[in-house]
């Protein structure tokens, strides 16, 4: 129904939008002792978080954002969605 349907199309759309868009993004805010941003620490947090972004699929072909996009139409359209979560 998916592929032939442009309401069901469109709601997948809106998930896609809603939910995922542009991915989970983030903010570092560590602060040291004296309740001051650390800024190394954030940064480096930051920098890390980027290159995991980049480097989340083994054949380096999507980004984690894009991974989480189609886990999610996955488990919309079909109900469930298998994941290899690296923990």
């Amino acid at each position: 129904a998916f592929n032939n349907n442009p309401y069901a199309k469109a709601i997948v759309n809106i998930f896609y939008s809603n939910i995922v868009c542009e991915g989970i993004k983030p903010t570092p805010r560590v602060k040291d002792s004296k309740g001051e941003p650390a800024t190394k620490i954030n940064d480096s947090i930051k920098n890390l978080w980027d290159r995991f972004n980049d480097i989340s699929d083994i054949t380096g072909k999507c980004t984690f954002y894009e991974n989480q996009k189609t886990s999610l139409g996955t488990t919309i359209l079909t109900g469930g969605s298998f994941t290899n979560c690296m923990c």
